[in-house]
């Protein structure tokens, strides 16, 4: 549990890559993975929520944008069947 502005949250990123020791989050307001600029409050409290992890418990979280979703989808929507259904 982490606590964000007074409030406690869980928190699960979307993947985890064991071989990288890596968790990925997925968020499709934000360009890129560079790129977060979306000021809705969603974003605000989840950029707020992976900050207070990554500082709370080290680990590592990459976030992948929709620039980087749209390239992965199109490589794998083929090979996962149910994608996105």
């Amino acid at each position: 549990n982490i606590i964000v502005d007074g409030e406690n949250y869980t928190y699960c990123p979307d993947l985890y890559f064991l071989d990288k020791d890596y968790y990925y989050e997925i968020k499709g307001h934000a360009k890129s993975s560079n790129n977060w600029d979306c000021s809705c409050k969603t974003c605000e409290k989840n950029r707020k929520k992976i900050k207070a992890v990554r500082q709370k418990s080290g680990i590592k979280v990459i976030i992948i944008g929709y620039k980087e979703y749209k390239r992965i989808r199109k490589r794998f929507k083929k090979v996962l069947f149910a994608w996105e259904r």
